[in-house]
This record gives C-alpha cells, sequence and structure tokens, in this order.
C-alpha cells in the first residue's frame, strides 16, 4: 500500500478549501484497490464521471452567482436572477455528495477488515463535514496497514 504524506495532504485539503480532499478520497480508494482489486468497484469509471459532474456543477453554481452579483430591479422583477433552476443544481450536489460518502464507508470498512480501528461509519461522515477531520484519520490508518 502507497504511504501518502497525511499532513501534505490535509494542508492541501485546507488549502482549497476542501476541494483536493475530494482527490484525496480518490487516491485513498485506489490505494484500497491496489490492495485488493475491485474492492471498489468501478473506480476510474466514477473518477472521471465524478470530475465532470464537479466541473460542471461549479460553473453552473458561479454562473448563477454572477447573475445574482449583476442583477438590476428591473432584470430581476422581469426574468428572476437566476437562469438556472436550483433542483438540477441540488440534485448534482446531492449525488457527489452521496458518492463521496460511499467512498468513505468503503475505505474505513476496508480499515477495519484489515485491524485498524476507526470509529463507526456515521460518526466517519460527522467528522468529514467537520474541517475533513476524517480524511488524514483514514490516511493514518491506511499507512499503518
Amino acid at each position: 500500500m502507497r504511504r501518502r504524506s497525511t499532513a501534505l495532504n490535509y494542508a492541501l485539503s485546507l488549502l482549497t478549501a476542501g476541494q483536493f480532499g475530494v482527490a484525496w478520497l480518490f487516491l485513498m480508494a485506489a490505494d484500497v484497490n491496489s490492495e485488493k482489486p475491485g474492492y471498489v468497484p468501478r473506480l476510474r469509471a466514477f473518477a472521471i464521471g465524478f470530475a465532470i459532474l464537479y466541473v460542471v456543477y461549479l460553473l453552473c453554481a458561479g454562473y448563477d452567482m454572477y447573475l445574482i452579483g449583476t442583477a438590476t430591479t428591473e432584470t430581476y422583477q422581469m426574468h428572476g436572477a437566476r437562469l438556472i433552476p436550483m433542483a438540477p443544481l441540488f440534485l448534482i450536489g446531492v449525488g457527489l455528495a452521496t458518492y463521496t460518502i460511499y467512498l468513505l464507508v468503503k475505505i474505513g470498512t476496508f480499515v477495519r477488515e484489515k485491524g485498524g480501528r476507526l470509529p463507526g461509519n456515521f460518526v466517519l461522515v460527522l467528522l468529514l463535514f467537520v474541517y475533513l477531520i476524517t480524511l488524514p484519520l483514514l490516511q493514518t490508518r491506511l499507512n499503518k496497514l
């Protein structure tokens, strides 16, 4: 299993406001697949799909923010500030979050199967949303395997 620098990856995650954290999660999943092939099914295809959806999500959300920021009273009353409806953005966001949580649970389960000590999956998910604390925890356990 490949050893990764926990401090460097966590610093990059914090500096990029969590953007690198998702990539780090995919890197850990790839490490798990190299140890136990097929443990995270179709990881490469999901990584490509995730990246494409993530870019589309960021572009649409950014464009919506631009429209809201540049809306005048007249354009807002006539057309509304948003060109892109919120429902598709919400659904894309839910899909991205769901796959992120799926990867987190799969990696946590792998670490537990190999004898590593980790909190339960619910706690891992909660800690992910609190400054990405789960990521360095998982990486240190993976480095010890």
